[in-house]
Parts: C-alpha cells; sequence; structure tokens
C-alpha cells in the first residue's frame, strides 16, 4: 500500500526544504517495487472473538514443535535449558511493566536490574565496561562499525568472511550513509588466516571485525588477528558466542576493543527467533561513545547506594543529530532475562557449561567421522558448539532432500549452508545444547546418515 500525499502547509514545507516530491519518496524509495504492496490488503470480514480464538489455535497447530534434544539448528541462536528462576524473575509484573528509568527516583529497581546485567556481562567478557544491552546481535556490530568510523575517521571495514550473513547485511545497511565500504576477507579451510588480514589492513582500515567461534563453529587464532588490527591503528571488534566464554579465553584478554553478539542463549528461548538481544561492551576510553544506555552507581546524600542513568549527553533524546547513535533504549526484560541465568549459574556453571557444551560437539563430531554417508567439512579445525558436515561416499542424496525426512522423523537437522559460502554445495550447520546426551546426539547422527544415504 502506497503512502497517499499529504497536503498540510507545515508538510509540505518540510519536502520543499529537502528536495523531495512526496511522503512515498521518502519512506518507500529504499524499498524494492517487487516487495512493495501496490493496493488495498485484503483484510477478512470481522469475526467474534471465539472464532478468532479458534481460528488462532488451528494456525497455530500447524506449527511443527520439536524438542530440544532433537533440535540441532543453531548458527546463532541455541536452544540452552531455561531455569526456573528465570522465567519466575522475568514475570514479576514490576519487571514486565517497566519501560523508561529517567526517574531514578521511583526506578531504582529497574536500574539496579541494568547494572547487575553490566556487571556480569563485564565479568564474562573480560571488558571493563557494557552498555544496557541493544536489540540483537546484527545490530550490536553495526553499531561497534560505527563507532570505529567516528573514533578512527576512517571508512574501510574489514570483516572476516565466516561471520553471520545477516550482521554483515545490517552492517552494510547502517554504515552506507557513512560512506564506509566492507572488505570481506575469505576464509580458508572454514578459518581466517592471520596473514590474509595483515595483508588486507592498511592505514584506511577503521575495523577488523572477527566473530570468535566463527559462524561455522570454529576456534579462529583470535590474539594474533587482533594484534595485527591494533598494529594499523584500527579497531579490533570480537562477535562472540556468550556460552563459549567459560572455557575460550575472554576478548578482553586477548586485546579486542568493542565486543558484542547475540544474547538469547544466555536464558532466552528460540522463541521463531526472537526476543533476544543484543550485548555491547568496550574499553573505558569508548565510554563516551557506547550507544544506548548506560547506567551507573552512585550515593545519596545519606551515604547509600543509588542507581542512574549516566552520560545521557550521547543520546538521540537528548543530543539530536549529533548523538553518539539514534538508538537511546535496550532490551531490559531479555538482558534481566540474562542477568538472571548467568547469577544463577555463577562462575563454576558457566565454566560448565561451556566444557559440556564442547564435549557435545566432540561427542558429534566423532559419530560423524564413524558414519558411512556423513563427514566433517574441514576435519582439521577445532569445532565449538556448531558443526559443519556433508556427505559423503556413493549414492548420496543432498541434504535438501534428506532435510524432509528429518523432520518427519522428529528433527529439526540444521542449516544448509554449503553454496553461499563457497563451501561444498550442500553442507550443513548443525548445533549441540546442554540439554542432548551422548544418546540423542548418536540417534541424530544415525538418523542423518540413513536418510543422506536415502535408506529413510
Amino acid at each position: 500500500m502506497r503512502y497517499t500525499a499529504l497536503t498540510d502547509p507545515d508538510i509540505a514545507s518540510m519536502l520543499e526544504v529537502i528536495g523531495a516530491d512526496s511522503i512515498d519518496q521518502i519512506l518507500l524509495e529504499q524499498i524494492p517495487e517487487s516487495i512493495g504492496i501496490d493496493r488495498e490488503y485484503e483484510l477478512p470480514a470481522e469475526s467474534s472473538e471465539s472464532a478468532t480464538m479458534r481460528h488462532m489455535r488451528d494456525l497455530a497447530s500447524m506449527n511443527t514443535v520439536v524438542p530440544p534434544e532433537r533440535f540441532f539448528l543453531g548458527a546463532g541462536l541455541y536452544r540452552n535449558y531455561v531455569p526456573a528462576l528465570v522465567k519466575t524473575v522475568i514475570s514479576r509484573p514490576e519487571f514486565m511493566t517497566s519501560y523508561t528509568p529517567y526517574q531514578p527516583e521511583v526506578s531504582q529497581g529497574t536500574l539496579k536490574s541494568i547494572f547487575d546485567y553490566q556487571t556480569v556481562m563485564s565479568e564474562l567478557t573480560g571488558m571493563p565496561v557494557s552498555n544496557a544491552s541493544m536489540y540483537d546481535g546484527a545490530s550490536s556490530l553495526a553499531e561497534a562499525v560505527k563507532l570505529s568510523i567516528k573514533k578512527t575517521g576512517r571508512k574501510k571495514v574489514v570483516i572476516c568472511s565466516a561471520t553471520n550473513p545477516e550482521y554483515v547485511d545490517t552492517v552494510a545497511t547502517y554504515i552506507a550513509p557513512l560512506g564506509g565500504i566492507i572488505h570481506s576477507i575469505p576464509h580458508t579451510n572454514g578459518v581466517t588466516n592471520p596473514d590474509d588480514v595483515r595483508e588486507c589492513t592498511d592505514e584506511q582500515t577503521c575495523c577488523v571485525v572477527l566473530s570468535q567461534p566463527n559462524y561455522f563453529g570454529f576456534v579462529e587464532r583470535a590474539q594474533e588477528i587482533a594484534a595485527i588490527t591494533k598494529a594499523e591503528g584500527a579497531l579490533s571488534i570480537a562477535v562472540v558466542n556468550p556460552c563459549t566464554l567459560g572455557l575460550l579465553a575472554p576478548p578482553g584478554e586477548w586485546g579486542a576493543d568493542v565486543v558484542v553478539g547475540e544474547g538469547q542463549p544466555l536464558g532466552l528461548p528460540v522463541s521463531f527467533g526472537g526476543p533476544g538481544f543484543g550485548f555491547f561492551l568496550t574499553m573505558t576510553e569508548y565510554l563516551r561513545d557506547l550507544p544506548g544506555r548506560v547506567c551507573g552507581m552512585t550515593t545519596d546524600a545519606e551515604g547509600r547506594d543509588g542507581y542512574v542513568l549516566t552520560l545521557q549527553a550521547r543520546e538521540q533524546h537528548i543530543r539530536r543529530d549529533r548523538a553518539t547513535s539514534n538508538i537511546c533504549t535496550n532490551h531490559q526484560l531479555s538482558a534481566l532475562a540474562a542477568a538472571v541465568y548467568l547469577m544463577t549459574l555463577g562462575g563454576k556453571g558457566v565454566a560448565n557449561l561451556s566444557v559440556g557444551l564442547f564435549n557435545r560437539t566432540r561427542w558429534l563430531q566423532a559419530r560423524v567421522r564413524e558414519s558411512e554417508n556423513l563427514a566433517l567439512v574441514f576435519p582439521e579445525n577445532t569445532s565449538f558448539g556448531d558443526v559443519l558436515i556433508r556427505g559423503s561416499g556413493p549414492g548420496v542424496n543432498g541434504f535438501r532432500a534428506a532435510r524432509a525426512k528429518m523432520v518427519s522423523a522428529g528433527f529439526e537437522p540444521g542449516l544448509e549452508i554449503g553454496a553461499s559460502f563457497q563451501i561444498d554445495d550442500g553442507a550443513m550447520l548443525v548445533a549441540v545444547n546442554d540439554q542432548m546426551t551422548p544418546e540423542d546426539i548418536d540417534l541424530f547422527v544415525k538418523t542423518l546418515d540413513r536418510a543422506v544415504g536415502g535408506h529413510v
């Protein structure tokens, strides 16, 4: 549906000043005609509340519900166990209904929860400064790249190709008005070669984006790549899976300047892709350049601890076009879930989570090696969480044909990604979660092996 032209004199004057012919030109020029709707919406006739609810139940019944032990889809979102305490806390009405805590005298509970979230995320990543959360991992990365352009005055954005492609698309959208140009470093056998980073990074580079582990689940040589980045005066931006940080070195220890990622695995369900939240952490020197909110702790006139939103002069609602970012909010309820989740697990629990996921990954790899019709892609690499596999042997069906058979057998098998990353056509990215047992993984590999071989 197209917007009709507005005739209000003020609107007409605005259009004249900015050089636009119509509201359509402003709102729709970025939307391809192929996906626009140039007609009236074909909405059904009204119905009673009970009839509408029945219709919604019928639609919901069409969903396929896969239990977590048979859910092998990952690629950034992971179906880990959510402790009952998380759901209990975030269901309290004072958290569910709270919005902007601009009045600290009536918002201490919300502000305290934000401060606690920032604290546990800093401890997890080894970074000194955290904001109050972002919309998702993709917007967090885009904001990090914007920060690097602002601080360095450079426009060249280097991104290692084994990065979530949806994140890369979001970055491209954000930096286009700033004149930023993305340079992608092709992976070598699934990982980034530090020599390629050295060759691509120069005095025009504002940042190098590296995922650890990368999109394929492979562990990168992060410390070496960060050192190369810093030698050229660029910012090292790390995209991390938070569930691996109980085992892998935190990015604050290997030289990252900005750490971002998707927080969904920390106490949130997959929920058809959302809501989750993005986390954003950085060094103290970039504190005033952070997007979004920052909560600080102070003391009142009587010496009691108190919490306030601080450094708000960075934000859009105060600085307008001179703001650090046009994001001046956060995903507080989701971030609260993550804080409760991490505090429930504690340091030992986070370490156990990471070790458990790593051991499940190794178990999955071992079963694939033993199978008749499956093989690991780039078996020489260390995998963590996600495993890249392919079909092998004579008479093997592609994963696209096997997928329908796996779904019929009650599995969510994974994500086919081969062609888009110049890997073997039909390669599949498979993930483990902390609810799987060795027997669950054995059954999955056995069923997938038979499906790929044409026996299911």
